[in-house]
This record gives C-alpha cells, structure tokens and sequence, in this order.
C-alpha cells in the first residue's frame, strides 16, 4: 500500500496465540447483532392463565416472535443474549404467582423465572410498569426479581429507582440452545394461578454475544476508579475499605438523598457521558448496598476530583434513589435494583459510589440502559513515539462492531484539536488488527494525540490522550560562517522553500526542496548580515 499524502497506515493479523507487548486494556461489550419484537397483540392480559411449574406444560398464555437471519446459535458470539419484558402490574394487581418460560422454534424449552414478582395488591395505582431483562447469570447477577409493593401514588418508569432490572434466567440460555438455529418462531408462555393477572405491555429478544468484563477487585477509591464505558461489568465491596474522599462521610446529609453518609466498603466508577439523559441501572444486589452519582464541583480549584476539603461533601450529588418510594428502607440500604437516571454533559466526569453499609458485602452488576454508549472496539493499545523528526502513531485492536474508521486528532494544549489523518475501520472483526500513522509534521514543544473512532451511524468514541515533546529546532551551522551554510531540521515530505535576503530586503537566493535538509552555498556574496526565511520561520545569519 503506498503511503498517502500525510499519513499511512497497515492492517497486520496475528494468530491467537501471540505475546501482547502492549497492555492499556479497554472493556468488552455485547454485541446484540439483532433485536425482534413480539408478533403477538399488545397489552396482552394474562388473566385466566393456567398454573405450569415446568417447560413439559407451559401453558396457553403466549407470545410470539418471528425470528430470521440469525443462524445457529452458540455459547459464545451468538446467543439469546436477553429476553425484555414489560407488565402493566395495575392492569391486574396480583405478580405473585406470574412465572415464564421462552421455547426456540426447534422446542427446546427453558424457564425463565420462578416468580416475577412478590406483590399481590396493585389495583388502585396508576398504570405501573415493572421492566425485566433476563440474561444468563454470571457471578455478579445471580438473584431472580424482587418486585415488592411500590406506594399507591407513584406509576413505574425505568426512571424511578429499582423498577427496571437485569435479573438472572433461570435457566442456562447460552447452554441449552446451543447448536439450535434460531430463525423460525420463537415462544414465551406465561403461567399464573390467579384471576387477577398483569399485562404484557412489550416483549422482544435479543441476540449476539452478552460479554461482560469482571472489575470484583477493581475501584477501592477515587483516583482508582474502574473507567466505565456503560458496558456490563461485575464489581463487588468484598475486601473493600472506606475512602476519605467518600460523599459525605463525614455524617452530613444531603437534600432529598437518603445517603448513608458512613465511610464504609467503598466501590468507585468513572464514566463520561455520550448523551444528555443518562440512566445506569445497578443489579444483583444480594447485601445492603447503597449507590450515589457525584460530580467534582471543583471548588478547590485544582481540576483533581480525587482531593479536596470538607471531609467528602464537596461532591455535587446529581442523582440518588428516590425517598418516596423507599428503595433504601432508612439508610441501610435494600437488595432492590438501584437505577439511576439523571440529565448529564456530554464528556463530563461523573462518578458512580456503591456503599456497603455497615460493612456489607456483594458483587453486583452494572449496565447502562441510556446514555452511555459502549466502546465499538476493543482498544489493546494507542502509542505515540517521536522518530527521528516524526511522531509514529500505532494502535491495535482486538475487536471493533461497526467500526467505519479512525481520526487521528492533534492539540498543542490539549483542549482545541484537529484532524491529523483519517483510517478505514475493519468494520466488524474478532481479530488482532494493526495501525499505524505518522505526523510527518509535528508542533514544536508538546504535542497531544488522541484517538477517534467512529461507527457507521456517526456516533464516536474517544481514547486516551498520548503526548510527545518535539525537541527538534530548524537550525542553520554554522553560524556565522565564511560562505557555506547547513540547513537542517526541516520537514520531511514536503516541498520546503528557502529565501535569502539582504539587509535591503533583496531576494539572494530563492529555492523549493525535497529533504530536510539543505547545503546553502552563500560564497559570491559579500560579508554581512542575511535573513534566511524557511517555509515560515526567519533565522538571521551572518557571513564573515
């Protein structure tokens, strides 16, 4: 491939096995590769179900889904990856005896939940949306819905603390259709023993590869944050121990939170929103935890979120649960989902707190519902290495989905960037792709260089910032000299002109070159002082 004008790039693969040298990890995600809605009619009533406690009879009340273009399924990239399900719990008033199983267009059928719920009086309450996402359990999300009696007053959003939530199936989705071509009907039958059932107000299924990265011993404190890209994850407050920088740990309290305020097992988050409306749902709870959303008011002036005076309470709380309807019971906390839905900037840096009251210990999965769009590659490392007199930039990635291409961007204060150089993305691949790129033409000083990925709908992702220090000058030994100049440092690929003048402002000599560097030959004229004038920089220099 011949390089273009300003930077190029190559693709290299490796095999499985290789050494990485490199080691700056980004987070794997799943990849949903399609998502398919119900056929069936909606609301759906389940009133008048029959009561199945298995997949031999699972009853009558039933949806359907017509599924095509997924192939055969496996235990790894292609699985129902989730299984979404809405009920309208006023449409009925009794959850307790609700259970569900999902059967694949082959038979094979598997239970979903025992019990989606443990309320038996919901008629009165406005229309109250109870939102489930089954998925396969893992070490972190491992406990069926909790559903309880939410107060008369209050309807049920997935914006309204722990009323939308990831919940384990309970059965093995991945394991027991694999090998199953998913493309045909699709079933979830419903069974309830009661005459006062909910309605299923939307359903769909989800497949692809349903990955989640494990940060159990990540994120004791502020400045060592897990970098969350709102990709499912498993941490945990096992092993962990109080932060000084916890939100008001020192027993202040704050306005319409019921915050803990304790300084106990801390687990810290960082993330930067891609949307304005943020929602960030906390599952598999099994212990008294409680979680908070804070940002860094800066008031200490030092642009470190991580220090600061007031024992903690210098945070700004920007989300916490909701005191009306009692998902903390006091302030101890509560094994409910724990949502948290608030209005954000775009790029700012929040930070996500879970606390184990009183000490309390549990894993517990992390997603983002909105707002937080995970990274469509898996970065394995970006470096920016000066060589000579140009800066080679190299990134290699592990997977990408949707990958259109990347930009290279450059700053010389980290703040204002342009574009470098653009590459062709892989657009999908679960290979060990190479890049490189060059700045043929770096700044003097400090350069800043970030990486820019962007997918096939525009949306982007950016990753850490590399810097180099450009310590080479355009020089002209030796100065003064008895006629023959050396000019050097100049850059490489491309056409650098050269002007001499006089004192008068006399054009001596007037050239374009190729290379870097240039004899400048200046015998035939007479002792004195002359400007040289390279591309845009004025060096003096003195002939004897």
């Amino acid at each position: 491939m011949k390089p273009l004008k300003f930077a190029h790039f190559f693709i290299k693969k490796k095999c499985k096995n290789s050494v990485l040298i490199f080691a700056i990890v980004f987070y794997s995600f799943p990849s949903i590769s399609q998502i398919f809605n119900t056929s069936t009619s909606l609301p759906f009533d389940l009133d008048a179900g029959t009561n199945y406690s298995n997949c031999s009879s699972p009853g009558t009340k039933a949806l359907s889904f017509s599924v095509s273009g997924i192939g055969v399924l496996n235990t790894s990239t292609n699985q129902l990856a989730q299984v979404n399900i809405r009920l309208n719990a006023a449409c009925g008033a009794n959850v307790n005896n609700v259970i569900c199983f999902i059967k694949s267009p082959s038979g094979v059928c598997v239970q979903l939940a025992t019990q989606m719920g443990t309320t038996t009086n919901y008629s009165g309450m406005p229309s109250t949306f109870l939102d489930y996402s089954f998925r396969n359990s893992v070490s972190c999300l491992n406990k069926a819905p909790d559903y309880a009696a939410f107060p008369s007053t209050v309807g049920c959003e997935e914006s309204l603390d722990g009323r939308y939530g990831i919940f384990s199936a309970t059965g093995n989705l991945a394991t027991a259709f694999n090998g199953s071509n998913a493309d045909g009907t699709w079933t979830i039958y419903f069974s309830e023993s009661t005459a006062n059932a909910p309605c299923v107000v939307s359903s769909s299924i989800e497949f692809g590869n349903p990955t989640h990265t494990d940060h159990t011993s990540n994120g004791e404190t502020c400045a060592t944050a897990i970098l969350w890209d709102g990709s499912p994850m498993c941490a945990s407050t096992n092993g962990k121990t109080g932060s000084s920088n916890m939100p008001g740990w020192n027993g202040s309290t704050f306005s319409g939170c019921q915050w803990n305020a304790a300084n106990n097992n801390d687990v810290w988050v960082k993330f930067q929103p891609t949307s304005t409306n943020v929602c960030i749902s906390i599952s598999g709870l099994v212990n008294d935890l409680q979680s908070i959303i804070v940002r860094d008011p800066n008031t200490d002036g030092d642009n470190n979120p991580c220090t600061g005076a007031g024992n903690g309470t210098y945070w700004t709380v920007m989300n916490c649960p909701r005191t009306g309807d009692n998902i903390y019971a006091a302030v101890t906390g509560t094994t409910r989902n724990q949502n948290h839905c608030f209005t954000a900037v775009v790029g700012e840096t929040y930070y996500l707190v879970v606390d184990g009251n009183g000490g309390a210990e549990s894993p517990f999965y992390i997603t983002g519902i909105s707002g937080l769009t995970p990274l469509p590659i898996t970065l394995v490392a970006f470096t920016a290495e000066l060589k000579d007199r140009d800066v080679e930039l190299f990134w290699e990635t592990a997977s990408q989905i949707n990958n259109d291409f990347f930009v290279i961007e450059r700053s010389d204060d980290g703040a204002n960037w342009e574009m470098l150089s653009k590459v062709s993305g892989a657009g999908n691949s679960n290979e060990l792709l190479s890049y490189l790129s060059y700045d043929y033409h770096p700044l003097k000083g400090i350069n800043y260089y970030r990486l820019k990925q962007v997918d096939f709908d525009g949306n982007f992702s950016l990753s850490e910032i590399r810097t180099v220090y450009n310590s080479n000058e355009l020089t002209i030994l030796p100065n003064p000299s008895q006629g023959v100049f050396v000019i050097g440092g100049m850059p490489k690929h491309q056409e650098n002109s050269i002007t001499v003048k006089d004192l008068s402002g006399k054009i001596i000599v007037d050239h374009l070159v190729l290379s870097d560097s240039l004899q400048l030959d200046l015998s035939h004229v007479a002792p004195g002082i002359y400007f040289v004038l390279v591309n845009n920089e004025l060096i003096k220099i003195i002939k004897d």
